[in-house]
Protein backbone atom coordinates (compact mmCIF):
# COMPACT_ATOMS: atom_id res chain seq x y z
CA UNK A 1 0.00 0.00 0.00
CA UNK A 2 2.80 2.41 0.87
CA UNK A 3 4.75 1.77 -2.31
CA UNK A 4 8.07 3.59 -2.22
CA UNK A 5 7.18 5.62 0.89
CA UNK A 6 9.26 5.51 4.06
CA UNK A 7 7.61 4.89 7.43
CA UNK A 8 9.49 5.91 10.59
CA UNK A 9 8.50 4.70 14.05
CA UNK A 10 10.35 6.88 16.56
CA UNK A 11 10.64 4.40 19.44
CA UNK A 12 8.97 3.36 22.70
CA UNK A 13 7.11 0.32 21.46
CA UNK A 14 7.87 -1.34 24.79
CA UNK A 15 6.30 -0.71 28.20
CA UNK A 16 3.00 0.13 26.55
CA UNK A 17 0.63 -2.58 27.71
CA UNK A 18 0.06 -6.21 26.81
CA UNK A 19 0.38 -5.98 23.01
CA UNK A 20 4.10 -5.28 22.74
CA UNK A 21 5.03 -8.43 20.85
CA UNK A 22 2.17 -8.17 18.33
CA UNK A 23 3.27 -4.57 17.70
CA UNK A 24 6.86 -5.66 17.13
CA UNK A 25 5.76 -8.50 14.85
CA UNK A 26 3.56 -6.13 12.84
CA UNK A 27 6.35 -3.60 12.34
CA UNK A 28 8.83 -6.29 11.30
CA UNK A 29 6.32 -7.68 8.82
CA UNK A 30 5.65 -4.20 7.44
CA UNK A 31 9.39 -3.64 7.07
CA UNK A 32 9.77 -6.81 5.01
CA UNK A 33 6.73 -5.96 2.86
CA UNK A 34 7.91 -2.37 2.33
CA UNK A 35 11.32 -3.53 1.13
CA UNK A 36 9.66 -5.75 -1.49
CA UNK A 37 7.62 -2.76 -2.72
CA UNK A 38 10.63 -0.44 -2.97
CA UNK A 39 9.87 1.45 0.25
CA UNK A 40 11.24 1.19 3.77
CA UNK A 41 10.22 0.99 7.42
CA UNK A 42 12.69 2.52 9.86
CA UNK A 43 12.42 1.55 13.54
CA UNK A 44 14.16 3.73 16.11
CA UNK A 45 15.25 2.90 19.63
CA UNK A 46 13.48 4.76 22.41
CA UNK A 47 14.52 5.02 26.03
CA UNK A 48 12.10 2.21 26.92
CA UNK A 49 13.75 -0.22 24.50
CA UNK A 50 17.15 0.60 25.99
CA UNK A 51 15.77 0.29 29.52
CA UNK A 52 14.51 -3.21 28.76
CA UNK A 53 17.89 -4.24 27.39
CA UNK A 54 19.37 -2.81 30.61
CA UNK A 55 16.90 -5.06 32.49
CA UNK A 56 15.19 -1.96 33.90
CA UNK A 57 11.63 -3.25 34.02
CA UNK A 58 10.09 -0.59 36.27
CA UNK A 59 7.70 0.46 33.52
CA UNK A 60 6.45 -2.94 32.43
CA UNK A 61 2.79 -1.99 32.57
CA UNK A 62 0.99 -5.27 33.08
CA UNK A 63 1.43 -8.67 34.70
CA UNK A 64 0.71 -10.22 31.31
CA UNK A 65 3.54 -8.21 29.73
CA UNK A 66 5.97 -10.67 31.32
CA UNK A 67 4.46 -13.48 29.25
CA UNK A 68 4.70 -14.42 25.60
CA UNK A 69 8.42 -13.75 25.09
CA UNK A 70 9.55 -17.37 24.65
CA UNK A 71 11.77 -18.27 21.77
CA UNK A 72 9.77 -19.19 18.71
CA UNK A 73 11.49 -22.61 18.62
CA UNK A 74 10.20 -23.34 22.13
CA UNK A 75 6.67 -22.39 21.11
CA UNK A 76 6.90 -24.91 18.28
CA UNK A 77 7.91 -27.68 20.65
CA UNK A 78 11.65 -27.75 19.90
CA UNK A 79 14.52 -26.07 21.68
CA UNK A 80 18.18 -26.07 20.71
CA UNK A 81 20.59 -27.54 23.32
CA UNK A 82 22.53 -24.28 23.54
CA UNK A 83 19.30 -22.40 24.26
CA UNK A 84 18.44 -24.88 26.99
CA UNK A 85 21.88 -24.42 28.58
CA UNK A 86 21.63 -20.63 28.37
CA UNK A 87 18.17 -20.76 29.93
CA UNK A 88 19.41 -22.89 32.83
CA UNK A 89 22.31 -20.49 33.43
CA UNK A 90 20.01 -17.49 33.31
CA UNK A 91 17.57 -19.15 35.72
CA UNK A 92 20.39 -19.66 38.21
CA UNK A 93 21.59 -16.06 37.88
CA UNK A 94 18.07 -14.69 38.43
CA UNK A 95 17.66 -16.81 41.56
CA UNK A 96 20.99 -15.52 42.90
CA UNK A 97 19.86 -11.95 42.23
CA UNK A 98 16.54 -12.56 43.98
CA UNK A 99 14.47 -11.99 40.84
CA UNK A 100 11.23 -13.98 40.46
CA UNK A 101 11.32 -16.60 37.71
CA UNK A 102 8.29 -14.81 36.23
CA UNK A 103 10.80 -12.36 34.74
CA UNK A 104 12.92 -15.01 33.04
CA UNK A 105 11.33 -15.01 29.57
CA UNK A 106 11.48 -11.23 29.29
CA UNK A 107 15.08 -11.09 30.54
CA UNK A 108 16.08 -13.82 28.08
CA UNK A 109 14.31 -11.99 25.26
CA UNK A 110 15.75 -8.49 25.81
CA UNK A 111 19.23 -8.94 27.28
CA UNK A 112 22.11 -8.12 24.90
CA UNK A 113 22.17 -11.05 22.51
CA UNK A 114 18.64 -12.07 23.51
CA UNK A 115 16.42 -13.47 20.80
CA UNK A 116 14.02 -10.49 20.58
CA UNK A 117 16.92 -8.06 20.84
CA UNK A 118 18.64 -9.86 17.95
CA UNK A 119 15.47 -10.27 15.90
CA UNK A 120 14.13 -6.75 16.36
CA UNK A 121 16.11 -4.19 18.38
CA UNK A 122 19.52 -4.88 16.84
CA UNK A 123 17.98 -4.12 13.44
CA UNK A 124 16.97 -0.61 14.50
CA UNK A 125 18.77 2.74 14.78
CA UNK A 126 19.22 5.48 17.35
CA UNK A 127 18.85 8.14 14.66
CA UNK A 128 18.38 8.21 10.91
CA UNK A 129 18.55 10.88 8.20
CA UNK A 130 16.11 10.67 5.28
CA UNK A 131 16.41 13.51 2.79
CA UNK A 132 16.52 16.74 4.78
CA UNK A 133 14.81 15.15 7.80
CA UNK A 134 16.49 13.77 10.93
CA UNK A 135 14.55 11.28 13.03
CA UNK A 136 15.44 10.46 16.65
CA UNK A 137 13.53 9.44 19.76
CA UNK A 138 14.51 12.23 22.16
CA UNK A 139 16.72 14.79 20.46
CA UNK A 140 20.23 15.28 19.09
CA UNK A 141 22.78 17.64 20.53
CA UNK A 142 25.70 19.06 18.57
CA UNK A 143 28.09 16.62 20.26
CA UNK A 144 26.00 13.74 18.87
CA UNK A 145 26.13 15.12 15.34
CA UNK A 146 29.88 15.64 15.62
CA UNK A 147 30.35 12.12 17.02
CA UNK A 148 28.52 10.79 13.98
CA UNK A 149 25.11 9.16 13.68
CA UNK A 150 26.48 6.12 11.84
CA UNK A 151 29.00 5.61 14.63
CA UNK A 152 26.29 5.89 17.30
CA UNK A 153 24.10 3.39 15.45
CA UNK A 154 26.97 0.95 14.88
CA UNK A 155 28.18 1.04 18.50
CA UNK A 156 24.63 0.58 19.80
CA UNK A 157 23.99 -2.41 17.53
CA UNK A 158 27.30 -3.96 18.58
CA UNK A 159 26.22 -3.71 22.22
CA UNK A 160 22.79 -5.17 21.51
CA UNK A 161 24.20 -8.29 19.86
CA UNK A 162 27.24 -8.58 22.06
CA UNK A 163 26.68 -11.67 24.15
CA UNK A 164 24.77 -13.72 26.62
CA UNK A 165 26.56 -13.41 29.95
CA UNK A 166 25.54 -11.06 32.75
CA UNK A 167 29.01 -9.47 32.78
CA UNK A 168 28.51 -8.24 29.23
CA UNK A 169 25.41 -6.23 30.12
CA UNK A 170 27.69 -3.34 31.09
CA UNK A 171 29.07 -2.59 27.63
CA UNK A 172 26.54 0.05 26.65
CA UNK A 173 27.98 2.88 24.51
CA UNK A 174 29.01 5.95 26.51
CA UNK A 175 26.91 8.15 24.21
CA UNK A 176 23.77 6.53 25.69
CA UNK A 177 24.98 6.91 29.28
CA UNK A 178 23.93 10.52 29.68
CA UNK A 179 20.88 12.47 30.75
CA UNK A 180 21.17 14.26 27.40
CA UNK A 181 21.53 11.07 25.35
CA UNK A 182 19.61 10.95 22.05
CA UNK A 183 17.04 8.68 23.70
CA UNK A 184 16.57 10.94 26.78
CA UNK A 185 16.99 14.53 25.57
CA UNK A 186 13.88 16.72 25.91
CA UNK A 187 15.35 20.15 25.20
CA UNK A 188 13.42 20.60 21.96
CA UNK A 189 10.17 19.05 23.17
CA UNK A 190 9.11 21.43 25.91
CA UNK A 191 6.37 23.88 24.84
CA UNK A 192 8.78 26.82 24.53
CA UNK A 193 12.40 25.65 24.12
CA UNK A 194 15.11 27.98 25.38
CA UNK A 195 16.74 30.22 22.81
CA UNK A 196 20.07 28.44 23.27
CA UNK A 197 18.33 25.13 22.53
CA UNK A 198 16.96 26.48 19.26
CA UNK A 199 20.43 27.78 18.43
CA UNK A 200 21.78 24.28 19.03
CA UNK A 201 18.99 22.84 16.88
CA UNK A 202 20.24 24.99 14.01
CA UNK A 203 23.84 23.89 14.58
CA UNK A 204 22.86 20.22 14.63
CA UNK A 205 20.74 20.43 11.49
CA UNK A 206 23.36 22.40 9.61
CA UNK A 207 25.97 19.80 10.57
CA UNK A 208 23.69 17.03 9.29
CA UNK A 209 22.62 19.05 6.23
CA UNK A 210 19.00 18.77 7.24
CA UNK A 211 16.07 21.13 7.70
CA UNK A 212 14.02 19.52 10.43
CA UNK A 213 14.33 17.15 13.39
CA UNK A 214 11.44 14.79 14.12
CA UNK A 215 11.19 13.23 17.59
CA UNK A 216 8.93 11.48 20.07
CA UNK A 217 9.63 10.85 23.79
CA UNK A 218 7.71 13.78 25.31
CA UNK A 219 3.89 13.54 25.08
CA UNK A 220 2.24 16.55 23.46
CA UNK A 221 -1.19 17.18 24.95
CA UNK A 222 -2.51 18.97 21.87
CA UNK A 223 -1.13 16.59 19.28
CA UNK A 224 1.79 16.76 16.86
CA UNK A 225 3.29 20.24 16.69
CA UNK A 226 6.45 22.13 15.81
CA UNK A 227 8.69 24.88 17.04
CA UNK A 228 10.90 26.86 14.66
CA UNK A 229 14.28 28.51 15.08
CA UNK A 230 14.89 32.08 14.01
CA UNK A 231 16.35 30.88 10.70
CA UNK A 232 13.49 28.53 9.95
CA UNK A 233 14.88 25.20 11.13
CA UNK A 234 12.15 22.96 12.51
CA UNK A 235 11.67 20.65 15.50
CA UNK A 236 8.61 18.44 15.15
CA UNK A 237 7.32 16.81 18.35
CA UNK A 238 5.28 13.72 17.46
CA UNK A 239 4.54 11.84 20.68
CA UNK A 240 0.79 12.18 21.21
CA UNK A 241 0.59 9.53 23.94
CA UNK A 242 -1.81 7.61 21.70
CA UNK A 243 -1.26 4.25 23.42
CA UNK A 244 -4.07 3.14 25.70
CA UNK A 245 -1.37 2.25 28.21
CA UNK A 246 -0.28 5.91 28.24
CA UNK A 247 -2.96 8.58 27.95
CA UNK A 248 -4.96 7.40 24.91
CA UNK A 249 -4.03 10.63 23.16
CA UNK A 250 -4.93 11.61 19.62
CA UNK A 251 -4.04 9.21 16.81
CA UNK A 252 -1.94 11.32 14.45
CA UNK A 253 0.82 10.87 11.88
CA UNK A 254 3.29 13.40 10.54
CA UNK A 255 3.52 13.29 6.74
CA UNK A 256 6.53 14.72 4.90
CA UNK A 257 6.20 15.03 1.12
CA UNK A 258 8.99 15.27 -1.42
CA UNK A 259 8.00 18.81 -2.37
CA UNK A 260 8.65 19.97 1.22
CA UNK A 261 5.00 19.97 2.31
CA UNK A 262 4.49 18.97 5.93
CA UNK A 263 1.09 18.03 7.27
CA UNK A 264 -0.57 16.03 10.03
CA UNK A 265 -2.90 13.17 9.20
CA UNK A 266 -5.70 12.63 11.72
CA UNK A 267 -8.88 10.51 11.75
CA UNK A 268 -10.82 13.72 11.02
CA UNK A 269 -8.70 14.75 8.06
CA UNK A 270 -5.44 16.45 7.14
CA UNK A 271 -4.16 19.39 9.21
CA UNK A 272 -1.76 21.88 7.54
CA UNK A 273 1.53 22.33 9.39
CA UNK A 274 0.90 26.07 9.79
CA UNK A 275 -1.86 25.27 12.27
CA UNK A 276 0.42 23.32 14.57
CA UNK A 277 3.09 25.70 15.75
CA UNK A 278 2.91 26.64 19.47
CA UNK A 279 2.48 30.29 18.59
CA UNK A 280 -0.64 29.51 16.56
CA UNK A 281 -2.17 26.92 18.88
CA UNK A 282 -1.25 28.52 22.20
CA UNK A 283 -1.66 27.23 25.72
CA UNK A 284 0.72 24.32 25.41
CA UNK A 285 1.30 22.50 28.70
CA UNK A 286 4.56 20.80 29.63
CA UNK A 287 3.35 17.37 30.72
CA UNK A 288 6.69 16.74 32.42
CA UNK A 289 6.11 19.64 34.82
CA UNK A 290 2.53 18.98 35.89
CA UNK A 291 3.01 15.73 37.80
CA UNK A 292 1.20 13.73 35.13
CA UNK A 293 3.50 10.72 35.42
CA UNK A 294 3.64 10.56 31.63
CA UNK A 295 7.34 11.43 31.34
CA UNK A 296 9.71 8.65 32.33
CA UNK A 297 12.44 10.20 34.52
CA UNK A 298 16.08 9.63 33.68
CA UNK A 299 17.40 6.65 35.69
CA UNK A 300 19.15 7.60 38.93
CA UNK A 301 22.44 6.05 37.80
CA UNK A 302 22.58 8.43 34.80
CA UNK A 303 21.99 11.39 37.10
CA UNK A 304 24.86 10.20 39.28
CA UNK A 305 27.11 9.85 36.23
CA UNK A 306 26.23 13.42 35.26
CA UNK A 307 27.21 14.69 38.71
CA UNK A 308 30.55 12.84 38.50
CA UNK A 309 31.15 14.26 35.03
CA UNK A 310 30.51 17.81 36.21
CA UNK A 311 32.75 17.33 39.22
CA UNK A 312 35.61 16.10 36.99
CA UNK A 313 35.15 19.09 34.68
CA UNK A 314 35.28 21.52 37.62
CA UNK A 315 38.42 19.84 38.93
Amino acid sequence: TGGKAHLVQVGDILDRGEEERPCIDLLLRLRADAAKAGGAVHLLLGNHEIMNVDLDFRYVTSRHAWEGWQRREREGGTMRPEDREAGAELSMVLREMGWPLLTMDRVEAFRPGGHVTMEALAQTSVAVVIGDNVFVHGGLKLEHAEYGLERINWETRAWLVEGSTMAQFQHKPDILESIDAPIWNRQYSVPSPKEESLDELEQVLRKLRARRMIMGHTPQLKGINAVFSKHGYEAWRCDTGMSRAMMAGPVEVLELLKDGTVRIITPKGVVPSAERSPERVGGFVDVCDVGSGLCTPVPEELLQLQVLKEEREEA
